[in-house]
């Protein structure tokens, strides 16, 4: 019985403490800033063009 009074009041004064210590940690906060626009997001651009010098069949109908 005592083993589990001591047992009761070290499982509450963990609570306790945990309770208090997550009160006082920073919490995360989000530093976006919206809308998120990159650099010439606004220019037009061309069609890609290919890096090879040969051409490549675009037949996908097999």
């Amino acid at each position: 019985m005592l083993f589990f009074a001591h047992s009761l009041i070290i499982v509450a004064f963990l609570a306790i403490w945990l309770a208090m210590s997550a009160a006082w940690l920073p919490r995360p906060r989000s530093t976006a800033v919206y809308p998120v626009k990159f650099p010439d997001w606004d220019r037009l651009r061309g069609r890609p063009t290919s890096t090879v010098s040969y051409p490549i069949p675009w037949d996908r109908s097999h």
